[in-house]
């Protein structure tokens, strides 16, 4: 037998495992499911429908316009409302598919046995604090996806379950979709875990507070989770993965004058990090295409090849920008030793190779 409390509509009558099902079903559950799948059927119609092209993944500037947690724009313009609406808004079809099955397989057994209050404030805060986790510790610069509320659904489960040996509990269910979540975010670095990490930490803070059976104490859960997200906000200002996935925003938007007075200044003050060296080569080579500022693509080339040599796309940056400022014999022995390292595909680095041929030939005809 458990304890009996106060229904007040934030507290179960009894933290057993099998309480009275509340009246009212799984109208939150239903709703949030039907508007998950809205959302992105206007996401995809705007797309053109892409299923194979591409991974199916859905452009940069859609997501963003959409109200996708972009760490640029929350950082540099103020939108904080985008550490919510990231969680309605998905990547791709799969990405849609996988985190509807999920929240429809985990998201009733909350509102059926503790109601559509408790499973309110659980969706809405584990929103704010996947999205503020997401926001301080994640480098990608565009965070989408309902996943960080699903772990926070699956943590309240387990703490509220735990203790009574899970009874019919689906076990299984959790343990494959938050398996197969951490399994993807090995595999793609697309995924943020940091996100995953806020709404389980979240769910479980609600779902122990709320199992001792007193109304303070789910209160105090409550503002627990509000001030994490805070401190993670704060923590969000000078944290090295923000300042990167900022960074990053303006490679996506490719604004390459943005991004490489960005980097400039990060480096001036700091060691070069594993992290930084995509990003390095990303700002360099996007430098060198337009052919403007070398001198500073060159050096960030370089330190990308310090953190990464024999890599085939860096060596290969590093000769393009070596051919674009008229250098053509230094620019071709790095293309080549980008061939030779048969890391990257060959087409572009072989048209790199040509481009830098001919421009060497052209200068030796005017010589």
């Amino acid at each position: 037998m458990g304890r009996k409390g106060r229904n007040n509509g934030l507290v179960a009558d009894s933290p057993d495992p099998q309480p009275a099902r509340p009246r009212g079903g799984a109208r939150l559950s239903v709703a949030l499911t039907l508007l998950l799948l809205l959302v992105f059927g206007v996401q995809w119609f705007r797309a053109g429908f892409p299923l194979l092209e591409g991974a199916g993944l859905l452009e940069y500037d859609e997501l963003r316009s959409m109200g996708g947690l972009e760490v640029r724009a929350v950082r540099d313009e103020g939108q904080w409302w985008r550490l919510v609406t990231g969680a309605l808004l998905h990547g791709a079809w799969w990405h849609a598919a996988l985190n509807v099955w999920a929240w429809v397989s985990l998201a009733p057994w909350v509102e059926l046995r503790h109601g559509t209050r408790s499973l309110a404030w659980l969706v809405g805060l584990s929103a704010l604090a996947s999205g503020a986790a997401a926001l301080s510790f994640s480098s990608a610069p565009m965070v989408v996806g309902v996943s960080g509320v699903v772990f926070g659904v699956g943590g309240y489960l387990v703490a509220q379950n735990a203790r009574s040996g899970f009874g019919d509990f689906p076990r299984r269910q959790l343990a494959f979709w938050l398996g197969l979540t951490v399994l993807l975010g090995v595999f793609w670095d697309g995924l943020s875990q940091a996100g995953h990490l806020g709404g389980l930490g979240a769910g479980l803070a609600l779902g122990l507070a709320r199992r001792s059976g007193s109304r303070s104490s789910y209160l105090s859960g409550m503002f627990g989770v509000i001030w994490f997200s805070l401190g993670c906000v704060y923590v969000s200002r000078d944290s090295e993965s923000t300042r990167r996935a900022v960074t990053w925003a303006w490679v996506s938007e490719e604004n390459w004058d943005r991004a490489a007075d960005r980097l400039s200044s990060e480096l001036g003050s700091r060691r070069v990090l594993d992290a930084d060296v995509e990003l390095l080569n990303a700002v360099a080579y996007g430098l060198a295409l337009e052919g403007r500022r070398l001198g500073e693509a060159e050096r960030f080339a370089d330190e990308a090849l310090g953190g990464l040599p024999g890599d085939s796309n860096i060596l290969d940056t590093r000769g393009w920008i070596a051919c674009r400022a008229g250098r053509s014999l230094e620019g071709q022995e790095f293309i080549r030793l980008a061939l030779e390292s048969g890391s990257a595909e060959n087409e572009e680095i072989l048209g790199h190779l040509t481009e830098c041929e001919s421009a060497a030939v052209d200068l030796l005809s005017r010589g």
